[in-house]
């Protein structure tokens, strides 16, 4: 479990979890990640060690479902990373802070491990 300061109930998704992340960089740049947690106010997200996002920096992120639908679109700002490097995983993950609280998607809510 990564995170900090957590003070909202959190949906725990697995590595092999079919709900990816889309990161909008800049106008023209996009980066793919993977949701590790979610909750109505942030979430935490892992992505490719060479993806440099900047703390205190809002981020527009479109969430995809298992049909690679969107299902959620949010801003949101990066409040932490913690790089992580263990073996061929080369991954750096990210707190988000949602600029508003989100609606958590009901496949998401219903299906995946939660804890405060």
């Amino acid at each position: 479990m990564i995170g900090i300061n957590r003070k909202d109930k959190r949906y725990f998704l697995d590595r092999d979890n079919p709900y990816n992340v889309s990161i909008q960089i800049g106008s023209f740049r996009q980066q793919k990640g993977q949701i590790r947690d979610i909750s109505h106010n942030g979430m935490c997200i892992a992505v490719n060690i060479e993806t440099f996002l900047q703390k205190q920096k809002q981020y527009t992120f479109k969430i995809y479902g298992t049909n690679d639908n969107v299902i959620l679109e949010t801003t949101g700002e990066i409040i932490w990373n913690i790089n992580n490097e263990k073996g061929k995983q080369r991954l750096m993950y990210y707190g988000v802070e949602f600029q508003n609280p989100i609606q958590i998607p009901y496949n998401i809510r219903s299906y995946h491990y939660v804890t405060n």
